[in-house]
């Protein structure tokens, strides 16, 4: 559990299971192999990366990525499943939530109403959802437009768009 006090600054955390709680506000690199879970009113900053990586078939388990309502996150969001399970990787994003740069599902992505993706977006299956209705691979209420997510904006070498683009994004320093 990451409390909305902490200072996360470069910091790259590895874990079954991460809950970030309500109002954080930080730049980190968060990796899991079950779920993430992020409440409501949390803030990103560039270069975040939230990954949830599922190497062997859990029964009964869904591997996700949530994010809470009112939520901003600068960077990338992706799910990897080494071998294709029936219960597939979800990434939940919640209402009118900003999200500038990549987000790559192995499995699903859900929508909830008022959303904005910056960047782009690869799934297996769009989900929507309302109070009412569930719909599979529409887009309603969402804006995604490639076009918003900035020319100096770096990706990881994860993503074949990448060959021919490495910079270095952020020096880290060993103080």
């Amino acid at each position: 559990v990451i409390e909305n006090s902490a200072t996360l600054d470069g910091i790259l955390i590895f874990a079954k299971a991460i809950v970030i709680e309500s109002g954080f506000n930080g730049q980190c690199q968060l990796f899991a192999t079950d779920s993430i879970m992020v409440k409501q009113n949390c803030n990103f900053r560039y270069p975040s990366c939230i990954g949830v990586l599922q190497f062997a078939s859990q029964k009964g388990s869904q591997a996700r990525i949530s994010l809470g309502d009112q939520t901003t996150f600068n960077g990338i969001l992706f799910t990897y499943e080494s071998s294709k399970s029936d219960f597939q990787t979800l990434i939940d994003i919640g209402k009118n939530v900003q999200i500038t740069g990549q987000v790559f599902a192995q499995g699903m992505i859900r929508f909830k109403e008022m959303s904005q993706v910056n960047g782009n977006i690869t799934a297996n299956k769009f989900i929507y959802e309302t109070n009412y209705t569930l719909f599979e691979n529409y887009l309603m209420n969402t804006v995604v437009d490639e076009r918003g997510l900035s020319h100096y904006y770096l990706t990881s070498s994860l993503f074949s768009v990448s060959s021919g683009k490495k910079k270095i994004m952020q020096w880290l320093g060993t103080n």
